[in-house]
């Protein structure tokens, strides 16, 4: 696959889930909280994570919470992160 098939891939992915992606981010910005005390926040990544079939490790570094997921296209796993910066982003990436 070529870098501009894997983009297409990817827009088409997005655009699929857009409506839920667009209702994690409102759910956020409706319920704020502190730069390190995320816990709604960190909750609902975790929950999130575990709708996709990864397995979330949470409480990393207070609030972080983590999944790995094997690549197809390299070697070793590929981590998905959620974060939260002062509950005003947050940003699900594989």
């Amino acid at each position: 696959m070529t870098k501009d098939e894997l983009k297409q891939r990817v827009f088409k992915a997005i655009d699929r889930r857009g409506d839920e992606i667009i209702g994690l981010g409102e759910q956020i910005r409706r319920q704020p909280e502190l730069g390190f005390k995320e816990v709604k926040t960190a909750r609902l990544v975790e929950d999130t994570f575990k709708k996709l079939g990864l397995a979330p490790r949470s409480g990393l570094a207070m609030t972080g919470v983590r999944a790995d997921m094997s690549g197809r296209g390299g070697e070793g796993r590929r981590p998905s992160r959620g974060r939260s910066d002062d509950g005003r982003r947050a940003r699900v990436r594989s």
